[in-house]
């Protein structure tokens, strides 16, 4: 399934498959607190059993970002720019 749509940031994201929640490909991650924090909330992350997250996908290849179900994310060493 493959969906797009225009968040309230307006650029584009597209929803991927295959993963146990939403993750969507975006042409950038925030680059600033206000940045992050409006994306969070575009994403509904603002609970305290979630956290946002805007990170490279396992091949580097584009930029995942999505909503993640626990306030802290593993991460393979060598897999962050």
């Amino acid at each position: 399934m493959l969906q797009c749509f225009k968040g309230d940031s307006d650029k584009l994201q597209r929803q991927l498959d295959g993963y146990r929640f939403p993750v969507y490909a975006t042409e950038f991650c925030p680059r600033n607190k206000t940045e992050w924090e409006a994306r969070s909330s575009e994403f509904n992350c603002n609970t305290d059993n979630s956290s946002y997250a805007c990170l490279p996908n396992e091949n580097i290849t584009e930029l995942l970002e999505f909503c993640y179900p626990l306030q802290i994310i593993s991460i393979e060493s060598g897999k962050v720019l």
